[in-house]
């Protein structure tokens, strides 16, 4: 569908521009997509259309594709919540309307702390193992800046990844490091309550779909079926790596 593909575009350009233009679109733009999707999804109709088919498959002559498709679709509706009561639904509808809210903030802070962010170098030898090129963007970010002279850092990727991985200087890299990891966790852009929020209102909605917790509804989905099984193959994973790591450690 149209809707589809212009909403792909979009995602797309938010996930790799995150500029303050498209931030302010998808203000404007994803409580639409919500409410098209909630029109869709938690359609009555639709769905006891799509329940009647899929109650009779063993007496419809479809062939393999067909049958397939239209399990896919019962499961797609039942995991958005078509098959809950009116109430539940009313209910989904204002959890997900607000889940949608707190993303879009968690999204201005991120965009906003990263921007703010910046790290002023002054004299060049502190530059040491930085290719050419990252010195010069770094300057010419300067200048634009009005530090006509010096260097500046930022924490977008073109910049912040090099200084990791070339600069000669523990601090310039420490600096960096500790910039990223940090990030949209103290002041105005403070996003540790947004992720409380996001937190609660996922244990609300899958309490809403039948399930005791998020995790419990999310492994339902796909093919580990439980959080129990996803840990139990992490733990499988994290013995033989943290034995890698150790061997990484002492080679290095």
């Amino acid at each position: 569908p149209i809707l589809d593909r212009v909403e792909g575009v979009f995602y797309h350009y938010d996930a790799a521009m995150k500029s303050p233009a498209i931030s302010a679109l998808g203000e404007e733009l994803i409580p639409m997509f919500m409410a098209a999707s909630n029109e869709v999804m938690l359609n009555d109709k639709l769905f006891e259309r799509i329940k009647t088919l899929r109650d009779n498959l063993k007496k419809q002559k479809l062939n393999p594709v067909q049958k397939r498709l239209v399990e896919k679709y019962y499961k797609q509706f039942a995991k958005r919540g078509a098959a809950l009561p009116a109430d539940k639904k009313k209910e989904l509808v204002r959890v997900n309307n607000e889940i949608s809210k707190l993303f879009m903030q968690f999204t201005k802070n991120l965009l906003k702390a990263t921007n703010d962010f910046s790290i002023v170098v002054y004299d060049k030898a502190d530059l040491a193992g930085l290719p050419e090129s990252v010195v010069a963007t770094a300057a010419e970010t300067a200048k634009a800046r009005g530090l006509e002279g010096l260097y500046v850092f930022t924490l977008h990727g073109p910049s912040r990844l090099p200084v990791l991985q070339y600069a000669d200087n523990r601090g310039l890299r420490e600096a960096m490091w500790k910039g990223y990891t940090s990030l949209a966790s103290t002041g105005d852009t403070n996003n540790i309550p947004v992720i409380e929020k996001i937190i609660k209102l996922r244990a609300e909605k899958a309490r809403l779909m039948g399930f005791d917790n998020f995790a419990q509804m999310m492994t339902s989905r796909v093919m580990a079926g439980t959080p129990e099984a996803a840990e139990d193959l992490l733990m499988k994973v994290y013995e033989p790596a943290k034995a890698k790591v150790k061997e990484e450690v002492a080679d290095m």
